[in-house]
């Protein structure tokens, strides 16, 4: 199975539905669309690390923050999706 196809948006929440999509789109045009299961991901990963390096970056700070934005984000749409249920 191709990994572009491993990347859907959760059809119950539209309002992160853009962010999955250029997720999708960066590494899909990255990275080889037909890898197995996560590879992408773990290339994707693994070369923001050396990017990182590169400019004297801290990666897990970077990625902290990333999380705390991520749980921001998912909370937004959960609330976004309850109020067009009600």
């Amino acid at each position: 199975m191709a990994y572009r196809k491993n990347i859907t948006p959760n059809p119950d929440s539209d309002y992160n539905s853009d962010r999955v999509r250029r997720a999708r789109s960066a590494l899909c045009s990255a990275y080889d669309p037909y890898q197995e299961g996560k590879d992408a991901l773990v290339d994707l990963l693994a070369d923001l690390r050396h990017y990182c390096d590169s400019h004297g970056w801290d990666f897990a700070d970077a990625d902290r923050v990333a999380h705390d934005h991520y749980l921001i984000e998912l909370a937004e749409g959960r609330k976004d999706s309850a109020e067009v249920t009600a």
